[in-house]
């Protein structure tokens, strides 16, 4: 990529003077970074795979002087590889470098390593980054870097935003970056992200400096970000108090309900509870009633809705009866009933809301002065569709029931106007 402003132009130059990996480094990464193996044989000869020495009945390499993991296997070549992280500085700029070590280990050869570097992310003091790195494919196989070492566009961070298994123990960093708070390496947390929190963000300054690590990391992501600048007032207050949080999601939710309920978020009462996870659960079940509460009005509000379009389209059948002597069938004159039936009887009539539907007219039969069946009548198609007792199964009455409205269908077809 060519550089498209006079910071990126910069930035190009100050690479082209940065030094390479040193011999000393690369010592370093060979003898910590890389696996020390030998192969042993059933007679106890024991063959090195760093230098190729034999020797017998030891796990310790004569030559080498360090301890070697031993391998029984008929296995001849080995290869290696890992990643090493330098935390460096260079003309006023930080800069994270990423490195891949190689191994090729076979036995009788003296080991053959090399050291590549592969993605160099810059920060100026303002917080400003940019990387010089080779291109980052992601593949089913693994992350392969491809392409030399050139500027890359910013917006490919994240191939580059990662923390080797191995980080080179001397580390530097620029003075602001100290004075902002920064002791060393975070858990969870890649150094760009430190890098970029402390040299952007001043609430992450003073929570790393107030000993606030969680909030520190969670404000490292971007969706909590958010919410830590939102609720960035009552954080304070429990930095002030020395209040520590562990569980910022959790509490971070608890502020979130004691906004909803309208509490004073700059009273320490609140904020700074004893108990956290009894009072985050209590505005928990709170907020759970009261989401109940209005589920239970608005569907009243909505049952009142259907009731007045149910009783336009049906009310013309409400005075319809018809009985055999045993059985008495009567049209559901009202939505509140047909939920009363749907529980009932177990099925879903009421959930699957029939009473909506234009050509379905829906009768229940009752015997002995007990609902048994609920039934839908097809106007359009003149007929019996369903007929259900509980559960959805029909009664021993179903065919008596379904027999006695189409017995009366004409009666029912001369309402439907």
């Amino acid at each position: 990529m060519r550089p498209k402003n006079q910071w990126q132009r910069e930035l190009v130059k100050i690479d082209e003077s940065l030094p390479g990996i040193t011999e000393t480094q690369e010592k370093w990464a060979f003898k910590n970074c890389m696996p020390h193996q030998a192969i042993i044989y059933k007679n106890g000869r024991t063959v090195c795979l760093d230098c190729s020495e034999e020797f017998y009945n030891s796990t310790i390499c004569p030559k080498c002087k360090i301890k070697l993991e031993v391998l029984t296997t008929k296995q001849r070549v080995f290869y290696s590889s890992t990643y090493l992280t330098f935390v460096s500085t260079w003309r006023g700029y930080q800069i994270i470098r990423h490195c891949i070590i190689y191994g090729y280990h076979k036995v009788g050869i003296k080991s053959q390593l090399s050291c590549r570097e592969v993605s160099r992310v810059y920060f100026d003091k303002y917080g400003n980054y940019g990387i010089v790195g080779c291109y980052n494919q992601n593949t089913w196989s693994g992350d392969k870097w491809l392409g030399k070492i050139e500027l890359r566009n910013p917006n490919s961070i994240r191939a580059h935003d990662f923390v080797g298994k191995y980080v080179y123990p001397r580390i530097r960093v620029l003075p602001i970056i100290k004075r902002n708070g920064y002791y060393g390496e975070i858990q969870g947390l890649t150094y760009y992200e430190i890098f970029e929190s402390l040299l952007t963000d001043t609430r992450a300054e003073t929570l790393i400096k107030a000993g606030q690590i969680d909030f520190f990391k969670a404000g490292c992501r971007y969706r909590t970000k958010a919410r830590i600048i939102k609720h960035w007032s009552s954080i304070k207050i429990c930095i002030r108090n020395n209040y520590k949080i562990r569980k910022v999601d959790d509490y971070l939710d608890y502020l979130d309900l004691l906004e909803f309920f309208n509490k004073d978020l700059y009273n320490a009462k609140y904020v700074c509870p004893l108990n956290l996870k009894k009072e985050h659960n209590k505005y928990v079940e709170k907020k759970r009633k009261w989401n109940l509460k209005r589920k239970i009005k608005d569907m009243k509000k909505q049952l009142r809705k259907d009731q007045r379009e149910y009783y336009k389209k049906r009310k013309q059948f409400f005075d319809l009866e018809f009985t055999d002597g045993d059985i008495v069938v009567k049209p559901i004159k009202s939505v509140k009933q047909v939920m009363e039936l749907g529980d009932m009887m177990n099925h879903c009539i009421y959930q699957n809301e029939y009473y909506k539907q234009d050509n379905s007219l829906l009768l229940y039969a009752k015997i002995k002065n007990i609902a048994t069946e609920t039934i839908e009548f097809d106007l359009e198609r003149q007929k019996v569709v369903q007929s259900r007792g509980y559960d959805n199964d029909p009664t021993k009455y179903n065919r008596k029931i379904v027999r006695l409205v189409n017995k009366h269908k004409q009666e029912i077809l001369k309402l439907n106007i």
